[in-house]
C-alpha cells in the first residue's frame, strides 16, 4: 500500500501525541494539603505533624512547628492517594 507523505506525517504526529499523552498521564500528579487543628493547650514549646499513607500505614515525622500554629501546608502529595495526618505536642 502507497501512503501520501502527508497521510503519513499525519500519523507520525498522532502518534507522537498519543505517546506524550500516554507519558504526561503515567507522571504523578502533586496537590497540597492544608492542615489546621484548635490549640487547647496554654504550655506546648510546639506541634510534632505526623503522616502516613493510607488507614493501614505507619505514621512517621514530616514536620515539626513551633507553639501557637495551628496550621502547616502539607506539599507535593500524590493526588488520588489517602494521607492520615496528626498533630502532637
Amino acid at each position: 500500500m502507497v501512503q501520501s507523505l502527508n497521510n503519513r506525517l499525519t500519523r507520525i504526529a498522532i502518534t507522537a501525541f498519543l505517546l506524550a499523552l500516554a507519558g504526561w498521564l503515567s507522571q504523578a500528579v502533586a496537590a497540597d494539603l492544608v492542615l489546621s487543628w484548635i490549640d487547647n493547650s496554654n504550655n506546648e514549646t510546639g506541634f510534632l505533624i505526623d503522616r502516613k499513607t493510607g488507614v493501614n500505614g505507619t505514621f512517621a515525622q514530616i514536620a515539626a512547628v513551633g507553639a501557637n500554629v495551628t496550621t502547616y501546608v502539607d506539599i507535593g502529595l500524590l493526588v488520588g492517594t489517602a494521607f492520615c495526618n496528626r498533630a502532637l505536642l
